[in-house]
Order: C-alpha cells, then structure tokens, then sequence
C-alpha cells in the first residue's frame, strides 16, 4: 500500500468516526427529547401574591421537546422579576407564564381563583385606595354581642380575629396592581370552610380589615379576643401598650382569650 492509499484510509476513516460521533450526538438528543432549553426555575415556594424578586428564580436547563409555550426562557427573566404570581408555586417546579398575575383584557375574577378555593367578598375598608389585589389581609370581627361567648364580664362590644394573611384578589372591580380603588367591597381568596365563616359572621357585626406586609404568612395563635373592658380597665389595656413585637406576648394573649 502507498503512501497516498494510507492517508486516504486514514482521512476515511477519521471522517467515518466523526460522522458517527455527529450521528450518535443527534440520537442522543432525540432520545432526550432535543437540544437543552433555558427556562425559569423556583427556587423556593413562592406562595400566591409575592413579588417575585432576583432571589426567588434560577435557570434550568429543560429538553425542547418538553418546553411549552407556558414555560418562561431564561432571556424573559427581566419581565418577571418584580410582577407578582396569581398562583403559588412550588420549589423545584418551572415558572409559568400562566402563574404570574398579568393585565389581560379577557382575565376574569375566576381566573385568579385556586382549585379547592373560593373567592369571597367583604364589606370593607380599602385604606384610601392603598389596598390593591396581592395584599394581604387579616379579616376582625366587631360585635355589639357574640353567641356562644363569654359575656359575664358585662363587656358590649368585642373584637374577634377571624382569618389571618389572607389574599386580596381584587378590590371593587379592580384585578390589577397598576389599578387602584378607592370604594367597593374587597375579594378574599379563602376555603369555602373560611367563606361559611364570613357568611355567618356578617349577621354578628361589622368586618374590618387589617393589612400586613404582602410576605408575611405567619399564623400567630392564640389571637387575644379585645373586649370593652380591656379598653375602660387601665390595667387590661396597659398589657396592650408594650404588644409591639411580632410574635406578640403569647402567655397574655392566652389569658385574655380565656
């Protein structure tokens, strides 16, 4: 065999390994279902309502055969960062065009509304238009006379917490943050057990709204029912004076409920 024969074998079979190396690289990728895609990932819970900031969201590369029209890409992370999810998201999972809480002109109350929840309207205070939808809220009742309570102690009125960190989904007939109202009753996200509860609770008095920080999730129990007789007794109210902390006296709030 001459020389030019071998450099021929050998560019041969050289171009036969690559095309095989090419072959196999193409096959793999089909098998895997395509070339990897960079989309957004979350990197903690995310629960419904929270503005979605640098610290929440990473990239993650997915098959392209796997990523849908719904997955949001690594290059739309500018757009996200700073609008609000409408649904909670869970660690781990792909970030959704269909989580966050966008303006659309065909986006109904229903929209927003969790399987398994309800949404349920209030009667109350909108803050002077501050409050908007992704608020959170705690719902209090004031009654002139509770059912069912203690009311040996001769108190008429009495203030009871009924729900904590609930979502505001919208407030008169606005869906969106970059609206704003200053009237109209106030849509809650809740369970339809919480709903029964604000139904019945409207025929026992007055529901006031108390707005938290949008990230604050914590339940804090026991909440202290407030009576007449802790504003008139200087004693009882001066244990209301120092209550600044947010985890708040445990042991008084105890005894007061009692």
């Amino acid at each position: 065999m001459n020389k030019k024969a071998l450099l021929i074998a050998i560019a041969a079979a050289v171009g036969g390994v690559a095309l095989l190396q090419l072959y196999m690289r193409r096959f793999e990728q089909e098998v895997r279902g395509g070339s990897p895609v960079s989309v957004l990932l979350a990197l903690k819970d995310i629960p419904a309502g929270t503005i979605i900031s640098p610290q929440h969201i990473s990239q993650f590369e997915m098959p392209e055969r796997y990523v849908s029209e719904r997955n949001i890409k690594s290059l739309d992370r500018n757009q996200v960062v700073g609008t609000r999810v409408s649904t909670s998201v869970h660690a781990n999972e792909p970030l959704l065009w269909t989580d966050i809480a966008r303006m659309r002109q065909d986006r109904t109350l229903a929209d927003l509304v969790q399987p398994g929840m309800v949404a349920a309207s209030v009667q109350g205070q909108t803050f002077s238009g501050l409050l908007g939808p992704g608020d959170r809220v705690d719902v209090v009742l004031l009654s002139n006379s509770l059912g069912g309570l203690p009311s040996d102690d001769g108190t008429s009125k009495r203030a009871v917490t009924l729900l904590q960190g609930t979502l505001v989904l919208a407030v008169g007939n606005n869906m969106s943050r970059e609206g704003r109202s200053s009237g109209g009753s106030v849509t809650l996200l809740v369970s339809p057990e919480q709903a029964q509860l604000l139904l019945v609770s409207r025929s026992e008095g007055t529901l006031q709204l108390m707005l938290r920080n949008a990230d604050d999730l914590a339940v804090r129990e026991p909440v202290s029912q407030v009576t007449t007789q802790d504003v008139v007794d200087p004693k009882r109210r001066a244990t209301y004076r120092h209550a600044h902390t947010p985890s708040g006296d445990s042991d008084k709030a105890g005894r007061r409920a009692q």
